[in-house]
Formats: C-alpha cells, sequence, structure tokens
C-alpha cells in the first residue's frame, strides 16, 4: 500500500514498517548490534497511544552500539516529515542525548541509508514548503535528504 495522505491510521499501520526492515538488514550485514527502542506501531500497539506523552512517542526507533558509542536512530521511510517529528527532534537532542549521538536515518529501496545528524537535517529545511496531510490536517515537509549538507561545527 502507497501512503499518499488519505489513508487512516489503521490503513497505515495494517502493512510492515519496510524500512525498520531495511534498516535491522543493514545492521547485520555491517555486524553493528541494534535493540529496540521506540514503539512498534505495527506488531505491538499500545491503547489509547495518542494519549501517551508526546516526547515519549516520538522515542527514536532504535538504539545502536558502535565503534564511537551509543547513537539513538530514528528511522524513516519516507523523506516527508511532520513539523511535530522536527520539533521532537530537536527536544530528544537537546534535552535527551547528552552524551549520545542521535541520527535521522532514511531508508529507501534500493539505496543504502542515508544517516543525518539533526543539525544536518535542520540545514536541509531552508526553503523547504511546509504542506498539509489531507486526511489529518497535520503540516509536515518534503526535504531532499540526498544533497550534500553544508559543513556545520
Amino acid at each position: 500500500m502507497n501512503d499518499k495522505g488519505t489513508n487512516s491510521y489503521q490503513e497505515r499501520n495494517s502493512n510492515i514498517n519496510i524500512a525498520e526492515i531495511r534498516f535491522e538488514n543493514w545492521c547485520k550485514e555491517k555486524n553493528i548490534q541494534f535493540w529496540r527502542m521506540g514503539f512498534d506501531e505495527k506488531n505491538n500497539r499500545v491503547p489509547r497511544f495518542w494519549d501517551v506523552h508526546p516526547v515519549v512517542r516520538s522515542m527514536p526507533d532504535y538504539i545502536c552500539v558502535g565503534a564511537q558509542g551509543l547513537t539513538y536512530m530514528h528511522v524513516k521511510g519516507t523523506n516527508k516529515i511532520k513539523i511535530n517529528d522536527l520539533m521532537m527532534y530537536e527536544r530528544w537532542h537537546t534535552d535527551l542525548c547528552q552524551d549520545v549521538g542521535m541520527r535521522i536515518v532514511f531508508c529507501f529501496d534500493g539505496e543504502e541509508p542515508i544517516f543525518l545528524k539533526w543539525h544536518e537535517l535542520k540545514q536541509k529545511l531552508t526553503g523547504c514548503e511546509i504542506k498539509e496531510w489531507p486526511n489529518d490536517k497535520k503540516q509536515y515537509v518534503e526535504i531532499n535528504v540526498r544533497k550534500t549538507p553544508t559543513t556545520v561545527s
């Protein structure tokens, strides 16, 4: 099923999360340890999920351990990101990451995952048009994640 923004929550969550499967497969191929951290909306739904605090709902999907330590991973299967998610990425980055890294990982069919640090993703927001999903009126931006980010220290 392709979600064009008109699918209900139930319809969107009736399929597998292919981006997460791609991410897990990539981690296994690279021998990177990973653990499921966030909610699994496909297989283990929380009743009244919308009543869970937004910071908890927006918890990263995974935590990975690599040579540089622990990293939180938000896995995305689309380049369309809700404004609310962007605000939560900022909150996680500022308040909850401290000594742990955070990446937003875009996993598209037939491509290597694209890993962006929060400041790299924020740079890509410049010039993005804010759009609105027709089904729930939530605002989002479509980000060109493939463009090389400008260097920021």
